[in-house]
């Protein structure tokens, strides 16, 4: 009987190795570099971020950001220019001074909303899950001014007080939604106007400063690509002569379910209609800024909510900085570090940093000021290659939750593979395993 068995056994192996399937190797990780970079530097501002105790509390030495967008920090327009000709600076003051002391490469100031005393119109103040006819924030917030010489001196001011502080300034957030931006005719007319204006003063008084346009949510619809919100604004900018730096947007899948809702695929489908816009109007030489972005929602405002764990929420972090990298956006402000009204949180209420928020940490340390070697995209796995001297990253991940094994190529000379927490291990047999959470294959 055990004569039978094991000649069977052999006859089987042997019938394997005939056929080829027991030897069959792990397929191999594609070499990055066919999908070529869109910038030859990862810059530390790619990494943006959103920070609420900037308003009051000076950051730790571990606060570190490549880039600090300020906003929902109490500093709006109508927060600080209370009455015409009068200014109060003390708490932009300690914001513009602690975002710098982050350490951020660029630190952006959206210049909205306008106050009560230079309003145009005043609309009540919304209710959760009624954003038509209404204000997000009250008392003419949302209103374009009534005299655009208000709005003039306004800028003026403030690039005057942050020349060589603030290196970017947005002219308004989310002005395609009426609650945020509104005027008699077309708002996307009247914010060009704005942004005209906007321009000329900032190139005056601080030229080296950076000129981004309002930022619109991105609908996923076919209408918000033929004659969306997006489009009749640069359009309307770009008869105007309008030169912006950057094209602001807000890649928050924004679908049936509401802002945030959608996934990673969602966001991707956002970006590519974007970039439609973009080039549709003569603007696709600019570079792209996520100037919000999250997944999710927490809020009492209508929409389902819908909140991530630790580790799919890690991971969806890091595949929205690594896609930005290969697909033209320049700058992922996420939001934010301190605030809990979405899917991903970065820290709890009481401070600890979660996971999500070490692997934000990670990222920026180990990208940031990398040389950027471009990326190699299939439907089943995406590999991209950043070096700096001698040492050399690759980033790999997977659209999907399966994991699924690799051969690493010998050319990649690699020895380590690391988590985005930056918990690493030897690689075992040139074999790893990849999923939604994105691993870096690493020399160092």
């Amino acid at each position: 009987m055990r004569f039978v068995m094991k000649s069977l056994a052999v006859a089987g192996a042997a019938m394997m190795l005939a056929t080829g399937t027991a030897a069959a190797a792990p397929p191999e990780l594609p070499k990055p570099g066919k999908q070529k970079a869109t910038s030859k530097k990862v810059p530390a501002a790619l990494f943006g971020m959103h920070d609420h105790s900037l308003s009051t509390t000076p950051p730790t030495p571990e606060d570190r950001f490549g880039g600090i967008r300020i906003w929902d920090n109490g500093v709006r327009w109508d927060q600080v220019n209370t009455a015409e000709g009068v200014y109060e600076w003390d708490v932009l003051d300690q914001v513009v001074a602690n975002a710098r002391a982050t350490g951020a490469q660029d630190v952006m100031y959206v210049l909205g909303y306008t106050p009560a005393w230079a309003a145009s119109n005043l609309k009540p103040p919304c209710t959760p899950g009624n954003y038509t006819n209404c204000e997000y924030f009250p008392g003419g917030s949302s209103s374009a001014p009534s005299n655009i010489e208000y709005w003039k001196t306004w800028v003026r001011e403030v690039a005057t007080r942050y020349k060589g502080q603030i290196t970017q300034y947005q002219m308004w957030n989310e002005a395609n939604l009426t609650a945020m931006f509104s005027s008699s005719g077309d708002s996307a007319v009247e914010m060009a106007k704005l942004t005209v204006a906007a321009q000329q003063v900032i190139r005056e008084v601080d030229p080296s400063a950076k000129v981004i346009t309002a930022s619109s949510t991105i609908v996923q619809t076919k209408g918000f690509v033929k004659d969306g919100w997006l489009k009749r604004y640069l359009k309307a900018l770009k008869s105007r002569g309008g030169k912006p730096d950057g094209i602001g947007v807000h890649l928050y899948p924004w679908l049936k379910k509401g802002p945030g809702n959608g996934d990673l695929a969602d966001r991707a489908k956002g970006l590519d209609y974007a970039k439609q816009v973009i080039a549709a109007t003569g603007y696709k030489k600019l570079p792209i800024l996520d100037t919000e972005m999250n997944y999710g929602n927490q809020r009492n405002n209508g929409w389902p909510k819908k909140k991530y764990s630790q580790s799919k929420g890690s991971a969806y972090l890091a595949q929205t900085y690594l896609e930005s990298l290969h697909n033209g956006v320049i700058q992922v402000d996420w939001y934010g570090w301190d605030d809990y009204g979405l899917g991903i949180w970065t820290t709890s209420p009481s401070g600890t940093v979660l996971e999500p928020g070490v692997t934000y940490r990670s990222l920026l340390a180990n990208l940031a000021g990398q040389n950027n070697k471009g990326c190699t995209v299939t439907k089943s796995v995406t590999v991209c290659l950043t070096r700096k001297g001698a040492t050399r990253n690759y980033w790999v991940y997977r659209p999907g939750n399966k994991k699924v094994t690799y051969t690493v190529p010998k050319s990649f000379k690699v020895s380590k593979v690391c988590d985005m927490t930056d918990s690493c291990q030897r690689i075992r047999k040139g074999k790893v395993k990849v999923g939604l959470a994105p691993v870096r294959l690493t020399n160092a």
